[in-house]
């Protein structure tokens, strides 16, 4: 943990990923996602919040990129952490937000999913 502290502040962003790498190794998966998100390493945000199983994680996340306007990522998020997303939740935001387009992959899945129960 020591080491990940020293390298979080580092001036080269391969050490910063490192950093965040060693948090999720130590089940830090909090810290691994922020300095992921302040890197813009989207890909290991997602993978690392999809890791923790921690739903509350993932849909932080998923309104983190909102928030900021990436629905490229809002989209792939849903494929990424589909397991720790609630429908209700991605319907919901995707409608805020205007983008329902964004979401219908994943909202016909869950359907999918519904009906085949």
């Amino acid at each position: 943990i020591a080491l990940a502290i020293r390298l979080e502040k580092h001036e080269l962003i391969e050490f910063r990923r490192i950093a965040a790498y060693l948090f999720k190794m130590n089940n830090r998966w909090e810290q691994a996602v922020k300095l992921c998100k302040k890197d813009l390493l989207f890909k290991d945000a997602m993978e690392y919040a999809a890791d923790s199983r921690n739903p509350q994680i993932a849909e932080e996340l998923i309104t983190w990129f909102l928030e900021n306007k990436n629905h490229e990522c809002f989209a792939a998020g849903t494929f990424v952490m589909y397991d720790m997303l609630r429908p209700d939740l991605i319907l919901e935001l995707a409608w805020k937000h205007n983008i329902i387009d964004f979401a219908m992959p994943y909202l016909i899945q869950s359907l999918k999913e519904y009906t085949q129960k």
